[in-house]
Formats: structure tokens, sequence, C-alpha cells
């Protein structure tokens, strides 16, 4: 948690600020990217990404924003060093 800006900024972006707080409700690692008002969710697995996706769909039915979901592919085997 940002103590010293999170709580500061959270009244330029309430719908960021209200996702956030769901998502830690349900005990999802969540923080503001940047500036904001982008949403980071941090999983470990699919099970993770699926809890994820249900909360913020949820919360998304009442709310006045756009939500995009976006899942970055990760790679699972580390850095791969390629001799040119």
């Amino acid at each position: 948690r940002d103590y010293l800006h999170q709580d500061y900024r959270a009244v330029a972006m309430p719908q960021s600020a209200a996702l956030l707080a769901a998502l830690r409700e349900n005990s999802l690692a969540a923080v503001i990217s940047g500036a904001g008002p982008t949403v980071l969710t941090l999983v470990a697995d699919e099970a993770g990404v699926q809890a994820a996706r249900a909360v913020i769909e949820s919360f998304a039915t009442d709310s006045s924003v756009q939500w995009d979901i976006k899942v970055p592919a990760l790679a699972s085997n580390g850095v791969t060093v390629e001799v040119l």
C-alpha cells in the first residue's frame, strides 16, 4: 500500500480506488499503477486470474467507467539468451 500518495490521489480517480478496494476485499493483491487510473492486480496462476476477472466483471456492472481486463503473456522459464 502506498501510504504517502494513494489516499491523496483517490479523490481524483474514485472508480479506480473503489475497484482497488473491491479486489483487496477479495484477498487479491492490487495497486494503482503509476499515476493512475490503471489498477494492477498481481496473481500467481490461472485461478488467480479467474478470481480477479470475476471481481472486476462484477464491479464493472455498476461502474460508470468501462474497464478492460488485460492478461499479459509472461515467460515461465525465465530469461533466454541467444548468442548472435
